[in-house]
C-alpha cells in the first residue's frame, strides 16, 4: 500500500501538487496519507485538500488511511479530518470559532433560512436567502474581529457575504465549505484570510450560459471583470445579480492583500504590487481565497464604493453599460442582529 507524505507547508501551490499525486497514485489502489511531515497548513491549502479528498471518495468509493495525524490538533479541531472522510476530531462547524478563526463550516443553502430564528424575529417575517447570508456574514465578521474597528468588521462582512453569495448564484450547488483565519503580526497590520470552496459547475460552464469562452483561463479572466455574469443581470432589486461580486473581491485583493481564484484546470493568483500569476491545476468546482490587510490607513470605509464606481466606468467603456446592484455597492450593510 503506497504512502504519500504531506509537504512541510500546505499552501496554495503545494496543495495542487499533492492533489495531482493523490489521483495519480490512488487511481488503482488504496493509499496512506501521512501527516507527520506537515508543519503548517494555510487556509486555502487545508480547505482544498479536505474538499478534494471528499470528492475522491465520492468518485472512487475507495477509502484512504490516515497516519501521523496525532500532532495535527488544530486541523482536528477545525473539522478538517472529518470533512476529508477520516474519523478524527470535530465535525465541520462543531468548533465554536472565535477571535482569529472561523472553523471549517459547511453552508447548506436549503438550511439557511429555516435556522435563522433570531433574524426572523428581528425582521418580523421569514428572511430571504440573501438577508440570511448577510446576517451570517455579520456574525462571522464580528466573531473573527472582536476588537477591530467597525469599518474593518463591515468590510470583512462584505467579503464573507459576496464570497458565499457568489457560490449560490453561479455554481449550481446547494452546499459549499468555508474557512477563515485572522493573523496578527508584530511588524504589519492584522490580516484576514477567507476561503470558500464548492464542487459546482465551475466558472467556464457558469459563464457559458451567456458567453462562449473556450478555456478555464478565459473564464477566470472574464469573471473578475465588472458587469460579466452567467446569471440574469436584468434585475433592479437590492439583491439582484449585477456581475460585480468577483470583480470587487479581486480589486480588494489586488489593493489590500491577495486573491486566489481556482476553477477547473486553472488558478489565478492576484497580489498587491505583483503581476498576476496563472498556474495549471485540476480542481472540480471553484475555490476562492481572499486575503485582506486591515490597515486603517489604506482600507477606507468607502473602499468598496470607490471600486464599484471605477468598475461601472470600466464596464460602460467596454460596452457593458451596467450598474452594480445596491448590495454590491455597500460594505456598510445593516447589521441585523447583535
Amino acid at each position: 500500500m503506497p504512502t504519500i507524505y504531506l509537504p512541510r507547508l500546505l499552501t496554495d501551490t503545494t496543495v495542487h501538487d499533492l492533489i495531482t499525486e493523490i489521483w495519480n497514485v490512488s487511481s488503482h489502489e488504496e493509499i496512506v496519507l501521512d501527516f507527520s511531515t506537515l508543519t503548517w497548513a494555510f487556509p486555502f491549502g487545508a480547505l482544498l485538500l479536505a474538499n478534494e479528498l471528499t470528492y475522491h471518495f465520492e468518485m472512487t468509493g475507495m477509502p484512504m488511511q490516515c497516519e501521523g495525524y496525532e500532532n495535527q490538533t488544530y486541523l482536528a479541531h477545525i473539522g478538517f479530518f472529518k470533512l476529508a472522510q477520516f474519523n478524527i476530531g470535530n465535525e465541520p462547524g462543531e468548533a465554536k470559532g472565535g477571535a482569529k478563526y472561523i472553523p471549517i463550516t459547511v453552508i447548506d443553502k436549503n438550511m439557511l433560512c429555516s435556522t435563522q430564528v433570531d433574524l426572523e424575529m428581528t425582521l418580523g417575517r421569514q428572511p430571504n436567502l440573501f438577508e440570511t447570508i448577510q446576517d451570517i456574514s455579520d456574525r462571522m465578521s464580528r466573531m473573527i474581529l472582536p476588537e477591530s474597528s467597525s469599518d474593518s468588521v463591515l468590510t470583512v462582512s462584505y467579503c464573507f457575504r459576496e464570497i458565499i453569495r457568489n457560490v449560490f448564484e453561479h455554481a449550481n450547488v446547494n452546499k459549499c465549505t468555508l474557512f477563515a483565519q485572522a493573523y496578527d503580526f508584530s511588524d504589519k497590520p492584522r490580516e484576514v484570510r477567507i476561503v470558500i470552496a464548492d464542487k459546482g459547475c465551475g466558472l467556464l460552464e457558469s459563464l457559458n450560459r451567456k458567453y462562449s469562452y473556450k478555456t478555464d483561463e478565459e473564464a477566470i479572466i472574464a469573471a473578475i471583470q465588472p458587469g460579466i455574469s452567467g446569471a440574469d443581470t436584468s434585475g433592479i432589486e437590492e439583491w439582484s445579480n449585477s456581475g460585480f461580486g468577483l470583480y470587487v473581491l479581486s480589486e480588494l485583493g489586488k489593493r489590500y492583500g491577495s486573491l486566489n481564484l481556482c476553477s477547473g484546470r486553472k488558478s489565478l493568483l492576484i497580489r498587491k504590487l505583483k503581476s498576476d500569476q496563472f498556474r495549471d491545476v485540476n480542481y472540480q468546482g471553484t475555490a476562492v481565497e481572499l486575503c485582506v490587510s486591515l490597515d486603517n490607513e489604506l482600507l477606507r470605509p468607502d473602499s468598496v464604493e470607490i471600486i464599484v464606481k471605477e468598475g461601472e466606468k470600466t464596464a460602460e467603456y467596454a460596452g457593458r453599460p451596467r450598474k452594480a446592484s445596491s448590495s454590491s455597492k455597500r460594505s456598510q450593510a445593516k447589521l441585523y442582529t447583535k
